[in-house]
């Protein structure tokens, strides 16, 4: 397989003598409390999907305010046994929300294990010998950014310092793993799809190849929902000023909404040949905004050639 179309797959082979650690404890919790929240649009919204992302907005916050919350409290009561703090943790919970008390145990169970991991120096974070294997596995598949698609680095100082902790200088552009010299792209980093401080683990599903730009623009967040993305909408044409206003962060969130996945064939865009990003709108009769706008890739290029701002040349 060409390595530039190799897909991401998460297939990484690596031994876990931890099942703790690969549990997904976060996401069981985030998928728990999104049922206590209205699924159903305002009738009066004549494009119901947009309403999901409010949803989706509310259960992240919930998720976080009780993370957060739960940390403290496993931090503040590390001496005190285990069903004094689980008490603790009931009783957060129930400052939040109103549920019954099998519903509110089983999330104060979900906090004790996502904050008892949370609170621990390494947390659900990759060994030393599970980051070697994974980095390996991902350059010798020539995996590229999950979200974006970008060319990653795959350095023995990238490497050698990634296993140590230690941040990249990604200015310095070493040898690959084969001693061949490589032109400067972004450094690869292992990234929690569902980031480790708000419970994800490092399941293999959990795992990806991800460039540190949108490593860093996703942080801790739960889902581009937590992203300003109303203030993405404006009237304005021209391409210099939509490049700038839907650049960065507001990329990052096109990027994450779609799933890494161009808006016009649906293929991923670490799959495509052209590596140029180019934001289109969807419906040409309204202005450019966040539910308005996708981004597809290179290949796609010549659907709407008259109608769309090259994101990345």
């Amino acid at each position: 397989m060409d390595p530039s179309k190799a897909v991401l797959a998460r297939r990484y082979a690596f031994a876990e003598g931890d099942a703790k650690k690969a549990e997904e404890w976060g996401e069981q919790l985030w998928l728990k409390l999104r049922i206590f929240f209205p699924s159903a649009a305002p009738k009066i919204l004549k494009a119901p999907d947009t309403f999901e992302y409010l949803n989706d907005r509310l259960t992240n916050y919930v998720h976080s305010r009780l993370v957060v919350r739960g940390c403290q409290i496993m931090k503040a009561m590390a001496e005190l046994p285990e069903d004094a703090i689980e008490l603790a943790l009931s009783d957060a919970v129930e400052d939040v929300l109103d549920l019954t008390e099998t519903d509110r145990l089983d999330i104060a169970w979900l906090l004790m294990r996502i904050c008892g991991r949370a609170n621990t120096n390494k947390g659900s974070a990759p060994t030393k010998a599970q980051s070697a294997a994974i980095t390996q596995f991902a350059y010798e598949n020539g995996h590229r950014c999950y979200l974006c698609g970008d060319n990653l680095v795959f350095t023995r100082v990238a490497n050698e310092e990634f296993a140590k902790g230690t941040a990249r200088d990604t200015s310095v552009v070493e040898f690959d793993l084969d001693g061949a010299p490589v032109p400067h792209r972004r450094a690869f980093e292992i990234e929690h799809i569902f980031p480790q401080k708000r419970g994800g683990g490092r399941s293999r599903r959990n795992l990806a190849a991800c460039c540190e730009a949108c490593n860093k623009y996703k942080d801790v967040l739960l889902s581009f929902a937590d992203l300003s993305i109303e203030t993405m909408i404006t009237s304005s044409t021209d391409p210099e000023k939509l490049t700038k206003l839907f650049g960065g962060k507001q990329r990052f969130a096109l990027l994450w909404r779609q799933n890494g996945n161009c808006g016009a064939c649906s293929g991923p865009f670490h799959n495509a040949h052209d590596e140029r990003l180019l934001l289109r709108r969807r419906n040409l009769d309204d202005s450019f905004h966040f539910h308005n706008v996708e981004i597809i890739c290179g290949d796609c290029d010549d659907l709407n050639a008259t109608d769309r701002i090259e994101l990345r040349a």
